[in-house]
Formats: structure tokens, C-alpha cells, sequence
């Protein structure tokens, strides 16, 4: 989770990559469930003891409980980001814009064009992690 402790960190790294569960995808990365995301967290607790998928907590091996996990949708990751004077570039349109710069002619910056356009539209549900690459705001 991003904090004043993340600040401080990329004051003298100066660039952090960060994977974050998406809210709204179809599938869980942590217990492989669909549409767990979606559920209020005391429900989808229930639902994965019904299941069988609780994992074992009690030793240190950095297994969550799924109420102790982070899910953010990409807005409110960005804002949470912005709080903290932290700028989160998203990596994959990135490169979807570098696409763009490297094309030659107009040919190549039509698919491009429309490739990111559909990226927009399913990446919310699509992809179960965002990916951004956090730097500290120059003031």
C-alpha cells in the first residue's frame, strides 16, 4: 500500500515498480476464484472457506488473508498515488504509446490508435493487475 514511507524510499531510489490487484477484474491473482474481487471482503472470506482455497496463515511465508489485501481500481490507485506527491505511470500503455512515437508512417499509427483505445475500454476487467511504475513529483 502506498504511504509517506513510499515517498521517502523514492527520494533516494527514484523510480519503484508496483503491481496491484485490479478491483473489478474477473479473477482473483491471490486464490484463483472468479469474480472474488467483486465481493464485499467478509463475503468472499466466507466464500473461500466454503471453497477449501484458505491458505495457511500461520506461517511467515507472506500469505494474506483476503481482508488484509490491497484491491484498488486504477483511479483510485492514481489519486492514492497523487496523495502522496507520487506520479504512476501506467506501463502498459506506455508502451502502447511508444508504439505510436516509433511508427513511421500513418499506416502503423492507426492500429496503434485503436489498440490503445480498446486497451482503455477493457483494462478496469480484463487484465487482473495494473502495472505502474511510481516516481516521486518533482516540486
Amino acid at each position: 500500500m502506498i504511504n509517506q514511507e513510499t515517498g521517502r524510499f523514492l527520494k533516494e531510489v527514484g523510480k519503484v515498480y508496483v503491481s496491484v490487484p485490479s478491483r473489478f477484474s474477473w479473477h482473483d491473482t491471490h486464490f484463483h476464484l472468479m469474480f472474488l474481487n467483486w465481493m464485499p471482503r467478509r463475503i468472499s472470506h466466507r466464500v473461500i472457506g466454503i471453497l477449501g482455497k484458505h491458505k495457511d496463515y500461520t506461517l511467515n511465508n507472506g500469505k494474506q488473508r483476503i481482508d488484509e489485501m490491497y484491491y484498488a481500481t486504477y483511479t483510485s490507485f492514481k489519486n492514492k498515488a497523487s496523495k502522496y506527491d507520487l506520479f504512476a505511470e501506467d506501463i502498459r500503455l506506455n508502451k502502447i504509446k511508444n508504439k505510436v512515437f516509433f511508427a513511421n508512417n500513418f499506416f502503423n499509427i492507426i492500429p496503434v490508435f485503436l489498440f490503445k483505445t480498446v486497451y482503455l475500454i477493457v483494462r478496469p476487467f480484463y487484465f487482473k493487475t495494473f502495472h505502474f511504475l511510481l516516481t516521486k513529483k518533482s516540486n
